[in-house]
């Protein structure tokens, strides 16, 4: 029979202990076979006499010889992690033991997209400034001098007297810028009139001029044909005072 060694003791005191133990044993096993027997009437049969112990021990208090056992080396003692007793785990299959939930796993988290960078849109196109408008030709400045009875070019009246007038042309379109002057003795007038007298155009025409007076006038020849420019005071287109106003195309 072996028993736990405990730190510190050596192995001769623990074989004597164990030979005490096992006398008190055969002691105790002995009288309760004498208290059978004598309930039984039969006669206890005599114990063979116990071998007496070394060393001049009592029959008692001898032990029994026990094999040699090996030196025993204290062992050292436990950490207390290691003294910790260990949970005791429930095993899965017992009815009492409620399921362990298996965890779910997150789900993995999305990397939030990178956006591609928008083009950017083309730069407007520049606006195309508008369209400068087409110079109008230079005016035809023209001039006349009204005498008695006819219009002449400046320098040109003979002896003071003129019948008619110098033929105009101009294109279609034109701005005609005209200056007359009154060289005469009597007040006159210039307009340009179609062939029945009619007024060719607004502004075609000067006011009454006194002699030694002129007037500048502007108009757009804009209506082609044959026209004249007359002296509309009273008796002088009669007596000659007109010239040829023609507008081509």
């Amino acid at each position: 029979m072996c028993y736990p060694s405990r730190p510190g003791l050596r192995p001769s005191s623990i074989r004597q202990r164990q030979g005490r133990v096992l006398a008190g044993l055969l002691l105790m096993g002995a009288a309760l076979l004498g208290l059978a027997c004598g309930g039984s009437g039969l006669a206890p049969q005599p114990s063979p006499p116990a071998p007496s112990a070394p060393g001049g021990a009592s029959p008692s208090a001898a032990a029994i010889a026990l094999p040699a056992e090996p030196m025993l080396t204290p062992e050292p003692p436990l950490s207390p992690s290691e003294a910790a007793p260990e949970p005791a785990q429930e095993s899965p299959s017992s009815p009492t033991s409620a399921p362990m939930p298996v965890p779910t796993p997150p789900p993995p988290k999305e990397s939030p997209a990178t956006p591609y960078p928008r083009p950017s849109p083309p730069p407007p196109a520049p606006e195309s400034p508008p369209p400068l408008p087409t110079p109008s030709p230079p005016p035809v400045s023209l001039s006349l001098e009204a005498w008695e009875y006819g219009f002449a070019l400046p320098g040109q009246a003979p002896s003071g007297e003129a019948k008619g007038g110098p033929v105009l042309r101009l294109k279609a379109g034109s701005r005609v810028r005209l200056a007359v002057t009154n060289r005469g003795s009597l007040n006159h007038v210039l307009a340009v009139v179609d062939q029945g007298g009619g007024a060719y155009t607004a502004g075609a025409a000067t006011r009454l001029l006194e002699p030694g007076q002129g007037q500048t006038i502007e108009f757009t020849a804009e209506k082609t044909g044959s026209y004249l420019y007359v002296c509309p005071v009273s008796g002088h287109w009669a007596q000659g005072m007109a010239g040829s106003f023609t507008i081509e195309p």
